[in-house]
């Protein structure tokens, strides 16, 4: 790899970094060329020659800058370049040419550079160190400067304004770039203080700012936990749960409007402000949820996937803002108690809207004595029925009691049933269950893992069909459950 193919790559990696010693390499090889040119017609030819050398150093400098980091060695030849031209040219030329602005426009440059690059406790030292001497031994030779050195004053003149002319680009296209730089550092410190560097979502301290817009404009405020995250943690490893994490961030960010705003509140939850009514808003949450039951992080051996718990209130129900954030986390403790993997909202009666208590609920065609008969059939095979018209269930007694389940009759069982169902399982049951009810597939037959009031994981065998409904009768989903015991894997480890 040639030096300019070294150069590309260093500028693809850091481009702030390279074109910072760029400029200081190109703006020295123009001080002196420019310099070399006017000593070559003042027929100065010995200053001419160390311009010359000096061309050449820059040219090694550059090259050596490819193949590796600037070190402290680095900075200080280019330090004492400056220096010791300087103090060459104040010995043999005096005042007039005024070659002792040089070293004074290096000192800025040095502190920059060194304590940026270096990043080590020395950098300041070596700059103090550097400035320090670089102003000494310029004092001390324009003592010893000669009075006229040039025998004609405009020569002395023009060395002059060049040197002046010079100092001043340089001194505003480094200050430019420190400038810049100090403006990329700010704005780098900002979003990482803003910022949830795992998710890429606004943290609480910078949703703050989301907060104060909000003042006299209709929104909800939407907390959301993902439901059993710590047992993802705890059997695929962070590795994995930082992959569903930033997964998790992602959807909930491509799921809202502009107007809308999502951050990382902590740990597994994050908060949702939507700028809609309180209808609206839940039906962009169940979207989102339903959405965030595809999510999938390959573990090496299996799909690990996740499902959310939503808490939901709206503006008119409080009117500061933490009050709503109260309100919502209630709603959300409420929905993983009663299931998870499910939204909550409150209205003013305190009641919950997305989820109808079970007197509530239309029941009408799922009180059959057949069913409640073959429910006390077995202890071990749970009845299911499903009313596909109104999204109400009904499950077996045995089986409400043996999972804990929040009651015989339910709103929107599948969902609820998604959050006890194995982390593993839930990607390929959901696909099966969609196969059925979408008509792809004619029989609900899947063999998976789901947890009882114990915690434990009991291997379970389902199957199920949908009957087509009429004028009169509703569509039903309607099958068995079969607990095939807890699930004991080879390795002893329950997954």
């Amino acid at each position: 790899m040639n030096a300019i193919e070294r150069l590309e790559k260093m500028w693809e990696h850091d481009r702030r970094y390279t074109t910072r010693y760029m400029l200081v390499v190109a703006g020295s090889l123009f001080i002196h060329a420019v310099l070399a040119v006017m000593f070559l017609l003042a027929e100065r030819y010995a200053f001419m020659a160390l311009n010359v050398g000096a061309l050449v150093f820059y040219g090694v400098w550059a090259w050596q800058f490819t193949r590796r980091l600037v070190n402290e060695w680095m900075l200080v030849a280019l330090y004492l370049d400056v220096v010791i031209h300087a103090c060459i040219y104040n010995l043999a030329l005096g005042q007039g040419p005024a070659f002792f602005l040089y070293p004074f426009i290096v000192i800025p440059v040095t502190f920059f550079f060194s304590i940026r690059d270096l990043k080590n406790r020395d950098a300041m030292l070596i700059s103090v160190f550097l400035s320090i001497l670089s102003i000494l031994l310029t004092l001390a030779t324009l003592v010893q400067a000669p009075s006229a050195p040039f025998e004609e004053a405009a020569l002395t003149d023009q060395f002059f304004q060049v040197n002046l002319l010079v100092c001043a680009l340089l001194l505003c296209v480094y200050t430019s770039e420190f400038m810049t730089e100090t403006l990329n550092t700010q704005k780098s410190l900002s979003f990482h203080a803003e910022n949830d560097p795992l998710t890429g979502l606004r943290n609480r301290y910078g949703f703050a700012k989301e907060v104060e817009k909000l003042h006299g404009t209709q929104y909800c405020v939407v907390m959301a936990d993902i439901d059993d995250f710590k047992q993802v943690n705890d059997l695929y490893g962070h590795s994995v749960g930082d992959a569903l994490l930033s997964k998790v961030g992602k959807t909930l960010l491509t799921s809202i409007r502009k107007e809308d705003a999502v951050c990382r509140w902590g740990g597994e939850e994050f908060l949702l402000v939507l700028r809609c009514d309180a209808e609206t808003a839940q039906s962009t949450v169940e979207r989102i949820r339903r959405k965030l039951t595809a999510i999938a992080v390959d573990t090496g051996t299996a799909a690990a996937s996740v499902t959310m718990t939503f808490g939901l209130a709206d503006c008119l129900e409080a009117e500061s803002f933490d009050d709503l954030v109260r309100i919502a986390d209630s709603n959300l403790l409420r929905g993983k108690r009663s299931g998870k993997n499910c939204l909550v909202v409150t209205g003013d009666s305190g009641q919950e809207l997305s989820r109808p208590s079970e007197s509530q609920l239309d029941t009408a065609f799922l009180d059959s004595p057949i069913f409640s008969a073959f429910s006390a059939t077995s202890d071990t095979t749970y009845i299911y029925m499903c009313n596909l018209c109104n999204n109400v269930s009904r499950w077996s007694r045995t089986a409400v009691d043996y999972f804990g389940l929040p009651g015989e009759y339910m709103f929107d069982a599948g969902s609820i049933w998604m959050g006890f169902i194995h982390p593993e399982d839930r990607e390929f049951y959901a696909k099966d269950l969609d196969a059925v009810l979408s008509g792809r597939k004619h029989f609900h037959d899947v063999t998976y893992r789901a947890r009882n009031r114990d915690g434990e994981y009991v291997r379970l065998l389902c199957k199920g069909v949908v009957t087509e409904g009429d004028a009169d009768t509703p569509a039903l989903f309607a099958g068995t459950i079969t607990n095939l015991g807890v699930d004991t894997p080879t390795d002893g480890k329950q997954r």
